[in-house]
């Protein structure tokens, strides 16, 4: 496993070459301009998605990534980012993510991954924060505290489109794993955000954290209630709806074009990673203690 996201790391570098300086964010427009683009030039294994418009009138879209002939019964990987309109980050890593699926699709790494799951990557889930640069939408409410919890059903959140729209990716996928990057600070979580109280995955969730930490060489690994406690993000209701093994990834912001270029590389690389360790998880390949069976919750 260490060799292999080595290689991925060597050659991550010259495949993300072109990436701007930090202070130049790639915009919405540009960012859905290639996801259309991909999937015209790619339709036999691209699709863009496109879910609505934000209060604000913005697109919400994302692109699924599959090679597999049933896909109505593949498992579903999904990326999202830009939760927090301010964190562009994270819509960088998944854009740059995007690209190098598409361009590395026939390797036999990525071959066998597509053949065996749809990819679902969704860069901006907040646009009109994004597009304003805030944190939270437009009227000041945070996208990722509006989700349901264990103490809070759904009649209660969903208020925003944004998070409605990621409700319909989960409804409409299978999706077994999901990472969500955010940026500003440094650190793997996993749920539960809002109780100290370990998940029936604990284990499983703080080893695939482990593995992708060392990846991206983030020290902070640990249920994400320990690192700050919050309520209504879409680790929990993903994880508790239906039971998605979901983390959060905060990677810090970067200083200059150097240390955004490594950023975005190392998110890539982490993704890579988790990718494969659902792979292996899913091959009853992946070793921790204590093994619990998924099919029995």
């Amino acid at each position: 496993m260490k060799q292999i996201i080595a290689r991925l790391l060597i050659y991550l570098t010259p495949a993300l070459s072109q990436i701007g300086h930090a202070q130049a964010y790639l915009s919405s427009k540009q960012v859905q301009s290639y996801y259309k683009k991909a999937s015209t030039e790619h339709s036999s294994f691209v699709s863009y998605r496109h879910l609505g418009k934000s209060k604000r009138q913005k697109d919400i879209f994302y692109l699924t990534i599959s090679k597999n002939t049933f896909p109505a019964n593949a498992p579903s990987i999904y990326f999202n980012a830009s939760h927090h309109g301010n964190e562009k980050l994270s819509t960088e890593i998944v854009y740059y993510l995007t690209k190098y699926i598409i361009d590395h699709r026939d390797s036999p790494f990525l071959d066998s991954i597509l053949r065996e799951y749809i990819l679902v990557l969704q860069p901006i889930v907040n646009p009109d924060g994004f597009d304003f640069n805030t944190r939270n939408d437009t009227l000041g409410q945070d996208p990722n505290r509006d989700y349901p919890f264990p103490r809070r059903g759904e009649e209660e959140s969903f208020r925003l489109k944004e998070t409605q729209m990621v409700k319909q990716i989960l409804d409409n996928h299978h999706v077994f794993a999901a990472l969500s990057f955010h940026s500003g600070m440094s650190g793997v979580l996993w749920p539960w955000c809002y109780s100290e109280k370990r998940t029936f995955d604990h284990d499983i969730f703080r080893e695939i954290s482990t593995r992708i930490s060392q990846t991206m060489k983030i020290q902070t690994t640990k249920q994400s209630y320990y690192n700050y406690p919050s309520r209504g993000e879409f680790i929990d209701y993903a994880y508790m709806k239906y039971r998605t093994l979901a983390l959060t990834v905060e990677l810090p912001n970067p200083v200059g074009t150097q240390q955004f270029k490594e950023s975005v590389q190392k998110g890539v690389a982490g993704s890579l990673d988790f990718i494969r360790l659902v792979q292996l998880y899913h091959q009853d390949k992946l070793s921790y203690l204590p093994k619990f069976d998924r099919h029995k919750f």
